[in-house]
């Protein structure tokens, strides 16, 4: 059986089972920043991809760009100190 679950539902998960919660966008970041460029860029891109489908509610869309926003600044904040 395929996982269809989007990029940020999985992320999600794996938080929960791993830590008994979901990340919050903060923890989300920390993660994140343990990243390379090319791995935070696909990870972004995938997301982005994830916010382009319509049949996303308005509390999926929300949450989904909550997330996108706090991991686009991290990684801009990152590019720019050459990391």
């Amino acid at each position: 059986m395929a996982d269809e679950r989007n990029y940020l539902e999985h992320s999600l998960s794996y938080s929960e089972s791993l830590h008994g919660h979901e990340a919050t966008p903060a923890e989300m970041v920390a993660e994140f920043a343990k990243y390379d460029l090319h791995d935070r860029t696909a990870r972004l891109e995938a997301l982005k991809a994830d916010m382009a489908v319509d049949h996303l509610s308005v509390d999926q869309a929300t949450k989904m760009y909550r997330y996108h926003s706090a991991l686009k600044n991290a990684h801009e904040l990152m590019r720019k100190a050459g990391r």
